[in-house]
C-alpha cells in the first residue's frame, strides 16, 4: 500500500486449524500435513521480517487464536504480528494478546470487525496496536447492489426446485438438531432413520445407522402449512458424502459407540436401528461407558454377533473411528449420498402419506452408576448354623457387572473378624457365595455387605445381617471295645473358632469320683 507517496509492505499469513484431519473426510486432507499454528506463524513472521516487512496480519480459521498467540509470544517474543483475524469458533472476540489485536466477528454475517490502525513508512509498521470494534449487522446498512444482483440471480435459478414440497411434518415445529443432555436430537434421529431406510431399500441388510452430529448443518424448517421444501431439506445434509455399509462384530460396534465419550464428547453420533444404555466410567479420559446395545426388537447384540452398519464417509475415514471400521468388512457403497438419501426418505414418507414425527425417543439411555442396586439374601444352608449361602439378584439387569463379592464380619469382633467371599455367577444378574461359619470367631450377629465391581469401580449395592446362635455341639461314641475297655468320643463343633477351650470328662455313672478329664484332638 502507499502512504504519503511512500510504499508500505504488508505481510499476510493464512492458516487453518491443525485439527483439520478430525474435521474433514480423509480424502480431502490425506495429501497434506497440518503443522502447529504458533510455530508456523513464528516461521513466516521471521521470514517476512528478514525481508523488511513488519506490518503483518494473520488471517486464521482456528477458533483458539488467544491460545495460539500466547504460545507465539512464548516461542518467538520478537515476532511482528499486529493483527490476528480469527474464525471457526463463531464467538465474538476483541482483545489484545501481548502486542497483537485479535478479533472474531461471530458467524454467518451477523457482525463484522472494524479494525483501525496507523502505519508509518518510517518503520513499515503500526505505530501502536490496532483498535477494533465488533459491529452487528443490521437492516440500516446499505446493501451492495452488485452482490444483491448475484444473489437474486442465483435464487431465481433454483427457486422452482428449492420451493418444491417434498414432505410434510406432523406439526409446524422446527425439527431441531439441538441435542438433549444425553446427546440425542430429533433431527439426528430423522437423518439416521433416513440412511437406515435407504440402505435397506438399496438391497443391503442393514441393522444400524450412525450419523455424526457435525454433519447436521441446519435445523429442518417446517412451513406454516406443515410442508417441507427441497431447499430446507438440502440445507440439513449439503455435503453429498458417500454412504458405506460395513459389517462389524458387536464388540467392535460397542468400541465405536464408546469413542463418542472420549475427547470431551467431541464426536457424538446419532443412531437408528439400535439403542444403547451407558453409565459412568472410572476412566477420566472417558467419563461414560456403554452397558449394552439392543436392536429394535429389544434383543441384545452380543460381542461375537455380526451387525451391518451404514455410515457416511466422514465417519468411515475419520482417524478416531476408521481403525475400528477397518477391522470390519466393507459390504459396499450406496448409490445415494447422504444428501440424496435424506431427500429420498422425505419424499417416500410423503408418497406413503406419513407425516414426519421426528422426536427424541431415548435411543441413548443413561443409567447412573448409583442406580446399581441389588437384593441379597443370606440363608442357613442345612439349618445347622455351620454354613450360610448368600445370594444376590441385581435390580438393574443391564449393568455389565465384572464380579460380586461379600464382606462378612461379626458385630462382636468387628473387622478383626472380616472375611471376603467372592461370588459365583448363576447367570448375568444372579450371584451366590458360601459363607462357612468355621472361618469366624464367635456366634452372634453378623454383617454382610455386598459389593459389585463395574468398569473398574467398587460399589456397595446391598447390606444384610444374620444371626448365629451359640455353639450346639453334638457327640457320638463309636469304636467301643469291651475287651480293651476303649472307645472313641467324637464332638461336632459348628464354629470351632468361637471355642477357646474344650474338655471332656469321662467317669463311671456309679462312681463319679473316678472322673478323668481329657483334652480332645482337633480333626
Amino acid at each position: 500500500m502507499t502512504a504519503n507517496q511512500k510504499k508500505v509492505r504488508i505481510g499476510l499469513i493464512g492458516i487453518v486449524t491443525k485439527n483439520i484431519p478430525s474435521l474433514v473426510s480423509k480424502k480431502y486432507h490425506e495429501e497434506y500435513s497440518f503443522l502447529d499454528e504458533a510455530e508456523t506463524i513464528a516461521k513466516y513472521s521471521k521470514e517476512l521480517q528478514s525481508q523488511g516487512v513488519h506490518t503483518i496480519v494473520v488471517i486464521a480459521h482456528t477458533g483458539n487464536g488467544e491460545a495460539i498467540l500466547n504460545k507465539l509470544n512464548s516461542i518467538a517474543p520478537d515476532h511482528s504480528i499486529d493483527l490476528y483475524i480469527d474464525g471457526h469458533s463463531h464467538k465474538e472476540v476483541n482483545t489484545t494478546i501481548g502486542k497483537t489485536r485479535i478479533v472474531q466477528s461471530l458467524a454467518n454475517g451477523r457482525a463484522f470487525s472494524n479494525v483501525t490502525g496507523t502505519i508509518t513508512p518510517e518503520t513499515n509498521d503500526f505505530i501502536a496496536t490496532p483498535t477494533a470494534k465488533i459491529v452487528p449487522v443490521n437492516k440500516t446498512l446499505t446493501k451492495d447492489q452488485a452482490v444483491e444482483s448475484i444473489v437474486a440471480d442465483a435464487d431465481q435459478r433454483v427457486s422452482g426446485l428449492a420451493k418444491q414440497t417434498i414432505s410434510h411434518a406432523l406439526s409446524t415445529d422446527t425439527i431441531t438438531k439441538k441435542e438433549n443432555l444425553f446427546k440425542e436430537s430429533p433431527l439426528g434421529n430423522l437423518v439416521a432413520d433416513a440412511q437406515l431406510f435407504i440402505a435397506n431399500q438399496e438391497g443391503f441388510s442393514v441393522d444400524a445407522a450412525l450419523v455424526n452430529s457435525g454433519s447436521l448443518r441446519s435445523d429442518l424448517l417446517v412451513n406454516p402449512d406443515r410442508s417441507i421444501t427441497y431447499g430446507n431439506a438440502i440445507r440439513v445434509q449439503p455435503f453429498n458424502n458417500p454412504l458405506y455399509v460395513v459389517q462389524l462384530l458387536g464388540e467392535q460396534l460397542l468400541t465405536v459407540l464408546n469413542k463418542q465419550y472420549q475427547n470431551n464428547q467431541k464426536y457424538t453420533l446419532q443412531n437408528a436401528g439400535i439403542s444403547y444404555s451407558y453409565t459412568d466410567s472410572a476412566n477420566s479420559t472417558q467419563p461414560f461407558k456403554l452397558i449394552d446395545i439392543t436392536k429394535k426388537d429389544q434383543s441384545s447384540i452380543p460381542p461375537n454377533q455380526t451387525v451391518n452398519v451404514v455410515v457416511n464417509e466422514y465417519i468411515y475415514t475419520h482417524d478416531v473411528f476408521n481403525p475400528i471400521f477397518a477391522q470390519g468388512q466393507l459390504l459396499g457403497i450406496l448409490k445415494a449420498t447422504d444428501t440424496e438419501a435424506f431427500i429420498a426418505y422425505l419424499t417416500t414418507q410423503k408418497e406413503q402419506q406419513r407425516p414426519l414425527d421426528a422426536k427424541i425417543d431415548n435411543r441413548k439411555n443413561y443409567i447412573p452408576f448409583s442406580g446399581l442396586t441389588a437384593n441379597t439374601t443370606v440363608l442357613d444352608k442345612d439349618q445347622t448354623q455351620t454354613t450360610y449361602i448368600a445370594t444376590t439378584e441385581l435390580k438393574e439387569k443391564k449393568f455389565p457387572v465384572d464380579s460380586i463379592y461379600y464382606q462378612v464380619w461379626s458385630t462382636k469382633n468387628g473387622t478383626d473378624d472380616l472375611k471376603t467371599y467372592t461370588a459365583t455367577a448363576l447367570d448375568n444378574y444372579r450371584f451366590s457365595a458360601t459363607i462357612p461359619i468355621a472361618n469366624h470367631k464367635t456366634a452372634g450377629d453378623y454383617v454382610v455387605e455386598t459389593y459389585a465391581m463395574v468398569n473398574g469401580e467398587h460399589k456397595k449395592i446391598a447390606d444384610n445381617t444374620f444371626r448365629v446362635g451359640q455353639a450346639k455341639m453334638s457327640r457320638q461314641i463309636s469304636n467301643v471295645n469291651v475287651l480293651s475297655g476303649t472307645f472313641d468320643i467324637v464332638l461336632n463343633v459348628p464354629h470351632p473358632k468361637s471355642v477357646d477351650k474344650l474338655n471332656i470328662s469321662v467317669y463311671p455313672e456309679k462312681n463319679p469320683t473316678m472322673k478323668k478329664t481329657m483334652l480332645p484332638s482337633n480333626n
